[in-house]
């Protein structure tokens, strides 16, 4: 039974202290990048990118429900 408790100690220890991945380093001094693009050139080909995918035509509905639409033809005839 003692070990037992000695092991629940140990666990509720563990579970007070911060996670690893979580805990403040004070030594580090590196740099943390902005959020964004690399580059203005990443910037202006993502743009393009985007754009060109905008002006996609539409594909008038899912598959299923034009798949629906033929199986309601099929029941009727």
């Amino acid at each position: 039974m003692d070990n037992t408790r000695n092991l629940l100690a140990a666990k509720q220890a563990r579970a007070r202290q911060a996670p690893p991945w979580q805990a403040h380093d004070t030594q580090s001094t590196g740099h943390v990048p902005d959020a964004g693009f690399e580059s203005a050139s990443a910037r202006d080909r993502a743009s393009d990118l985007h754009e060109g995918e905008m002006r996609l035509d539409a594909n008038k509905g899912s598959i299923s429900a034009q798949d629906r639409h033929r199986q309601g033809k099929r029941d009727n005839r």
